[in-house]
């Protein structure tokens, strides 16, 4: 569990909680009519560098520098992560993850997801006190969102920030899980 503290800075940071997020998955114009297709994620961390945005703040122009967009991932409920119906909403069937055996004692995969020891998921858990519940990050879903609209919304839709390690450890994880080397499935044929 997390002690969570407000940034003391006026800035974007890495690990940090947002709610309320549209994302614009998709648009499509047609014969001069615009059609736009948006999710909505109640709530997302910040995955993007916090050196890229430290210094995408104190850019006083645009530049090369710039950032035009940052990474995010949503954040999962973890009750509706264990029963496979995070992503009902998006029409998405997920496999549930049993957290007991038959026998009472919590499964090899329950104890290996809280303990963040699968590459893909990250749980993490927030104080009693937060409106946040226990949550879970899926490495194979994050996507970019404009820098300006996090800037714009930030005063109303900022949660809270990761304390420094917990944002450095999932950052890890993240980065970890994104250079996985895909090799080719092995096929058993004789020459």
């Amino acid at each position: 569990m997390h002690n969570f503290k407000r940034n003391q800075n006026n800035r974007i940071n890495q690990g940090d909680i947002f709610k309320n997020i549209i994302h614009i998955e998709s648009w499509d114009e047609n014969n001069n009519e615009l059609k736009i297709s948006r999710i909505f994620y109640p709530y997302i961390v910040i995955l993007s560098q916090d050196c890229d945005l430290r210094e995408d703040h104190s850019i006083i122009e645009k530049s090369d520098k710039s950032l035009v967009s940052v990474l995010v991932a949503p954040l999962y409920n973890f009750d509706q992560f264990l029963c496979g119906e995070h992503l009902q909403d998006l029409e998405i069937k997920s496999r549930q993850i049993n957290k007991e055996s038959k026998k009472g004692k919590l499964t090899t995969e329950f104890k290996n997801l809280i303990n963040n020891e699968i590459p893909r998921f990250h749980v993490i858990e927030f104080p009693p006190k937060s409106k946040l519940v226990k949550s879970v990050v899926d490495f194979k879903h994050y996507f970019s969102v404009s820098i300006e609209y996090l800037n714009k919304i930030k005063a109303k839709n900022f949660e809270y920030p990761l304390p420094f390690l917990y944002r450095e450890r999932l950052c890890q994880r993240f980065s970890n899980y994104l250079s996985r080397i895909g090799l080719p499935e092995s096929t058993n044929t004789k020459d």
